[in-house]
């Protein structure tokens, strides 16, 4: 789900890279920079809307809709770069 991923991002959770490449027999970059790529291409304002407008209240929405896949595609980025190092 879309606003977990910038829920975790956002709170600092940790992941485990063992479990990542265990599931996905990827890196964590690797796995980020095609989850990336995915929501540059296929994720659209339309989607967001659709799915996040069920689950969070109006006011909360409105705050979090225009910048939610950009924040998102910030935190996969440092996120790439943090592991590529």
């Amino acid at each position: 789900d879309f606003f977990d991923i910038h829920t975790f991002f956002l709170r600092g959770y940790p992941y485990n890279e063992k479990v990542i490449f265990e599931k996905t027999e990827k890196s964590p970059a690797q796995l980020m920079q095609a989850l990336k790529k995915f929501i540059e291409k296929r994720v659209t304002q339309t989607h967001l809307d659709e799915d996040l407008n069920t689950l969070l209240q109006p006011s909360d929405f409105k705050k979090i809709r225009k910048i939610l896949k950009s924040e998102v595609l910030m935190f996969l980025t440092d996120e790439i770069v943090r592991n590529s190092r």
